[in-house]
């Protein structure tokens, strides 16, 4: 008989608690740092044709910057990546040259803020919760 629980974590959900708080605000940083990079690239040239949306974006990651920026270099992975989500649901078109790269740095960002950093907290969360209820003594 198979003894199957579905609350005992998968050593996948292990592996994955097991990201380190420093490689996991890596990952963090550096896909909003790439969107930042490519879209400096990308607002070089749009600011001379930009429209009132194009505007409002540039805004918005000026602000996430900033606040990115004032977290601090201590700043939890959590705390990272609810700064970035005002940029999640922003549009950034498929665009030839920057825009491309800045569409791709986006995608990789959501990827990263949205998947990868909560899956990593849920499988801690989920490790610790079994571990706690089943140490021998």
């Amino acid at each position: 008989m198979v003894d199957f629980d579905p609350d005992r974590p998968s050593d996948y959900e292990r592996m994955m608690a097991a990201i380190t708080d420093t490689a996991l605000v890596a990952e963090v940083r550096d896909a909003i740092t790439a969107v930042g990079w490519c879209f400096d690239a990308w607002w070089a040239d749009a600011r001379k044709v930009a429209t009132t949306y194009d505007t409002k974006r540039a805004k918005l990651v000026v602000a996430v910057r900033a606040q990115i920026r004032d977290l601090g270099a201590h700043a939890p992975a959590a705390a990272l990546c609810d700064a970035a989500r005002p940029l999640l649901g922003e549009f950034w078109p498929q665009s030839p040259g920057a825009a491309a790269a800045l569409d791709e740095a986006m995608e990789a960002m959501r990827r990263t803020v949205m998947s990868r950093a909560p899956a990593v907290l849920a499988a801690r969360a989920k490790v610790v919760a079994w571990d706690a209820r089943h140490q021998p003594g």
